[in-house]
């Protein structure tokens, strides 16, 4: 449907305003172990989290982006279609989260 929805090893994570957003599970994701790891310790932080669909677009207009998986844990996304993200370099929630 034009949708994001994940990788074969990994989720998907945007921050735009400080605001997470990751596709929703009820469109048939997988729940990743560290995607759920990760929703709690935002959660814990005060940070919002919105479990939504979004374009390809959304990426590239976001502040920050990463992938969760077992083997990578949260993995920073610095471009996006050759669209820098950010400063390019791993954003300040994706450095938290990551520690």
């Amino acid at each position: 449907d034009g949708f994001v929805t994940e990788g074969t090893t990994f989720n998907v994570f945007y921050v735009k305003n400080r605001i997470l957003a990751t596709p929703p599970l009820g469109i048939g994701i997988l729940e990743g172990i560290t995607r759920r790891r990760v929703i709690e310790i935002a959660l814990q932080r005060g940070w919002e989290v919105r479990e939504v669909e979004f374009p390809p677009s959304r990426l590239r207009e976001a502040d920050e982006a990463f992938l969760t998986s077992t083997l990578r844990e949260v993995f920073p996304v610095t471009r996006v279609d050759h669209v820098t993200l950010g400063t390019g370099r791993a954003g300040p929630i994706t450095q938290t989260l990551a520690k």
